[in-house]
């Protein structure tokens, strides 16, 4: 889940590990955790 916060950054949450953090970026390709990295991170989970 990305939202746009103080100027031009982006607040994303990772649906996999639910680590937070800002970029530029409005939709990255990968989580940004050193141990996730999942491209799944803005994806529901399905079980």
């Amino acid at each position: 889940m990305s939202e746009k916060v103080d100027g031009d950054y982006y607040r994303h949450e990772c649906n996999r590990c639910d680590y937070i953090w800002y970029s530029t970026k409005s939709d990255p390709k990968t989580c940004a955790s050193k141990k996730c990295k999942s491209p799944y991170w803005n994806k529901k989970r399905v079980r």
